[in-house]
């Protein structure tokens, strides 16, 4: 600790520590809880009337003071709790122990053992949750410090081994029998992971603070918990692994088996299973939204909310979501690994190139495949199973089993990306597949149909040789032919096709680590063979890259997909420069014969960096430089299909081999979808990633290790800390930080990753060896409470909830959050809804106004006191749209309930004040 001289709070500063809390191998889960962003400003923690404050102090189990601590460390390991108080140190700086929890699976207040450990714990608002997972003795144990009260909730109604906190290492055998009510049970005991969260408009417990919402995942779905006791869950046989309640309503979880990805949906207030109650749902290679291309066996090893949207890692990767609520398929994901950065990409992705780390020069290869063109009859092929035949020059591959194939033996360069292709179409077999085993795993491209159709994807070795196969799917003929295999650059989206490097290109590394392709020419280029997802028909489409040219260099190509014989046919769309060096969109249906031109006002030859962007967006192609609107021009001569099957893609020059790059000429992040992004979205783009391109800051993961084991979301800065099997990065878009045993101090014994939680200038680290802490330095300010402590908020005081919800047809449709209304309780609402079509044009909307009053007495249900009053008159272009104010006697709730319009997505928000009569208590979580 120091002293910057002035004597005042403002002078004084704490000194960054690094301190290792416990050196044990058994660490599962660790949480910063900061007390003073509870509702109360962490006023609670001085509850002199709470069997805890009395205890006996400084024994193995109590610490040194009396009070909860402002800012608390909370350290799980298998079978034991452990409370640090961060801002009392020893003598040596280590922040000292406070309060410690003996963990059983016979009467303890948190069950588990060394054999069914803990898995997770979180805490707000005076309540600390802890899971654990077995069909046995796991469950939910709930510590409310508040109510000075423990138990245990299992797939039952019963609360098990209450006692107060002072006796939490007492064995009891307390069963309050039916305490949480008929139907209030965990979906299932096995529980894996726990959150929550105050949800604005519940209850208040009896020190005046809300009750939280907690959301439990479990081998049979996730339960959430209400404030007034309610539970209601999502029922998913393949089980969830994580769990993350936002504070808008949304909910969203990891799945345990099958699938490996998430689902996103809203709050619930009746139980459901997870089809219908399913928002979207992301997975690697499918869902609205992709996440980064994992393992067979990679399950979501996280899912947190952060300031710019959902962030979830496996052992791929990680992947950050720029969500769009009104479409998630419209939303943009970013893919971060140690040795690559997709940047945004938007929408419905079609391709990630040129955003990987690797140097140095690269030259393109001959075709790896030996008579793929079968020209040669079978030579060179090795049947497995199946009988070769080659008919009319193409291959076909009868199987003797399921899965009969033959394959040929790849030369290949460990470390190096491949790109195979063939022409196929599955015959009487089921499938006609393209199969590649790097390291025994399979990478493959299928096509299930009787036509003919262009299967592409890419591998990276890791020997010496790589089996290609042509297989079957069921007994059967699969017909193949144009095999090919030759050296790329790897796309990073989750399409997986790179694009193909002909003769000599350089690599140089950027500032942010990212490397950019220079070493253009007539002979050095990049090329893609036909790819039907670039067919966007008249379609939306979106083109953007980074591209450094010389000055004074014009006519560049950056990306050009056309077809070209002795001239060019059909379509095309190519982005670069012209002449003077000024950026253009170029876009033709009939081989350049007519066309639309975008085209900026000046010259981006300058030798900076730029970010380009040409997009079709309904009826007018865009041009977009550096974040900002530069030229437009109406869908006019290009009015017709732009798919194209004879079309190629090339970077560095046009298919008729002009508009030749300079070999100076650089370009990075290259991105094709086939969805145009919004203006917001463009400017986003440019902002994060000029971060790197320009600015620098790492854009990768840092230390060695892809597979992501913990994720920290620090609301007090924005960032995001995530670790791996080798240390811990903390990321904003770039990585502005990495923390290993090297760098990270005594806190981090271990490069092995296994939890993190991270708020304010604190962050808690769990590792293999050990846990620890890493606090930046602060002044003493910092550390202090307001002038005079919070007042809780009294039940009466009006509080305002905010709402929405998507409709996309007439379905009268509840908005999330709902209001709980408690008994003995009289409520008041005033409620204002605004109402947008989804999109560029607004054609639908409204605006509206309700009041209403409603009333719930001992034992009975809610009920509307008179009737709902519209304030003022409706605002809305279609008559059949609507707001009312729907009570649920089921779930004891209100909501705003809208009419939307048959066939248009719509946007709903809702601004609640809300008035209360209440007791002001007590509602059991």
């Amino acid at each position: 600790m120091g002293s910057a001289g002035t004597g005042t709070a403002t002078g004084l500063a704490f000194s960054a520590l690094s301190k290792s809390l416990v050196n044990q191998t058994d660490v599962v889960a660790v949480h910063l809880y900061d007390a003073r962003l509870d509702s109360d400003g962490g006023a609670w923690t001085d509850r002199p009337f709470a069997s805890w404050y009395w205890e006996t102090l400084g024994t193995t189990t109590r610490g040194a003071t009396r009070r909860f601590p402002k800012v608390a460390g909370i350290v799980a390991r298998a079978a034991s709790v452990t409370i640090y108080d961060l801002h009392d140190l020893d003598a040596t700086g280590v922040p000292r122990m406070w309060m410690v929890f003996n963990a059983n699976t016979s009467n303890a207040a948190v069950f588990a053992n060394a054999a069914i450990p803990i898995n997770s714990i979180f805490a707000v608002n005076g309540r600390l949750f802890v899971t654990s997972k077995d069909t046995a003795v796991g469950g939910l144990s709930i510590l409310d410090f508040v109510q000075d009260v423990t138990g245990i909730r299992i797939n039952d109604t019963t609360r098990y081994f209450s006692r107060n906190i002072a006796n939490r290492n007492v064995a009891v055998s307390t069963q309050d029998t039916n305490y949480y009510g008929a139907g209030n049970a965990l979906v299932s005991r096995v529980c894996s992971h726990v959150h929550a969260r105050v949800i604005p408009g519940g209850p208040l417990d009896s020190a005046g603070l809300p009750i939280p919402t907690v959301a439990v995942a479990t081998a049979g779905g996730v339960s959430v918990i209400h404030p007034n006791g309610a539970v209601y869950s999502v029922t998913d046989a393949r089980g969830a692994k994580v769990v993350h309640l936002a504070g808008d309503g949304r909910l969203a979880y990891g799945l345990a088996s099958a699938g490996y990805g998430c689902v996103f949906g809203r709050l619930l207030y009746a139980t459901i299973a997870v089809s219908p109650w399913t928002f979207y749902f992301a997975e690697p290679g499918a869902g609205a939204v992709r996440l980064n291309q994992g393992a067979p066996s990679s399950l979501v090893a996280g899912l947190i909310a952060t300031r710019e949207g959902y962030v979830t890692g496996n052992a791929s990767g990680l992947t950050l979501l720029s969500e769009d609520i009104g479409n998630p398929a419209n939303g943009m994901t970013a893919y971060v690994t140690t040795l690559s950065n997709t940047g945004w990409q938007p929408g419905d992705i079609r391709g990630a190139h040129l955003c990987d780390t690797t140097t140095g020069n690269i030259t393109g290869s001959a075709d790896l495949v030996t008579n793929g063109d079968f020209s040669g009859g079978t030579t060179g092929w090795t049947a497995v199973n199946a009988t070769p035949t080659v008919t009319s020059g193409e291959m076909q591959v009868s199987s003797s089993a399921g899965g009969g194939l033959i394959f040929q033996t790849l030369t290949t360069v460990p470390g190096q990306t491949y790109s195979v292709t063939a022409l196929a179409r599955c015959g009487t077999s089921s499938a006609a597949r393209l199969i590649v085993t790097p390291g025994g795993v399979a990478v493959q491209a299928i096509n299930n149909t009787t036509s003919n159709q262009p299967l592409q994807l890419q591998f990276t070795a890791v020997a010496a040789t790589t089996d290609l196969q042509l297989a079957t799917g069921t007994v059967g003929t699969a017909i193949f032919d144009n095999v090919s295999c030759r050296l790329a650059l790897p796309d990073r989206s989750y399409k997986g096709k790179g694009l193909v490097v002909n003769g000599t290109l350089g690599r140089t590394a950027l500032p942010c680590g990212l490397a950019a392709v220079s070493g253009f020419s007539a002979s050095n280029y990049l090329e893609q063979p036909y790819n039907p997802d670039y067919d966007f028909g008249t379609g939306d489409f979106f083109i953007g890259c980074w591209s450094n040219v010389p000055a004074g260099v014009g006519q560049e190509t950056f990306f050009s997909r056309a077809a070209f014989g002795s001239s060019y046919s059909g379509s095309a769309i190519t982005l670069g420069t012209g002449a003077g060096g000024a950026t253009a969109l170029t876009v033709t249906d009939d081989g350049f014969a007519t066309l639309d031109v975008a085209t900026a006002s000046g010259s981006q030859s300058d030798g900076l960096w730029h970010f380009l962007v040409g997009l079709r967006r309904a009826n007018v192609f865009e041009l977009w430089i550096d974040g900002v609107l530069s030229a437009t021009t109406a869908v006019n001569n290009a009015n017709l299909s732009l798919s194209n099957s004879a079309a190629t893609t090339r970077i560095g020059l046009r298919q008729a081999g002009d508009f030749v790059n300079d070999a100076a000429t650089r370009i990075a992040a290259l991105r094709v979808s086939a969805y145009a992004p919004t203006p917001a979205q463009i400017r986003k783009m440019y902002e994060d990633e000029r971060a790197l391109i320009v600015g620098g800051t790492p854009a990768t993961l840092g230390g060695t290790s892809n597979s992501v084991t913990a994720l920290a979301a620090n609301e007090g800065d924005g960032t995001l800390a995530v670790g791996t099997g080798d240390g811990v990065s903390i990321m904003a878009f770039g990585r502005v930080r990495y923390l290993d045993g090297a760098s990270g101090g005594a806190a981090i014994g271990n490069d092995a990753i296994t939890a993190l939680s991270a708020s304010g200038s604190h962050m808690l680290v769990g590792t293999s060896a050990n846990a620890g802490i890493i606090s930046d330095s602060v002044i003493a300010q910092d550390r202090m409470l307001p002038a005079g402590p919070p007042v809780p908020r009294a039940a009466s005081d009006p509080q305002v909830i905010r709402a929405r919800v998507v409709t996309t047809d007439a379905t009268p449709t509840d908005m999330v959050p709902r209001l709980i209304i408690g008994e003995r309780e009289a409520v008041t609402v005033d409620v204002t809804v605004q109402a947008r079509t989804y999109g560029a044009t607004s054609t639908q909307g409204g605006t509206y106004r309700r009041l209403a009053r409603y009333i719930r007495d001992a034992g009975g249900n809610v009920t509307l006191a008179g009737s709902v009053q519209t304030i003022g008159a409706d605002q809305e272009t279609t008559a059949g749209m609507d707001v009312t104010i729907q009570a649920d006697t089921a779930a004891q709730t209100i909501t705003p309930r809208v009419t939307g319009v048959a066939g248009t997505r719509m946007v709903w928000t809702a601004r609640i004040v809300v008035t209360r009569i209440s007791e002001e208590a007590s509602y059991a979580a």
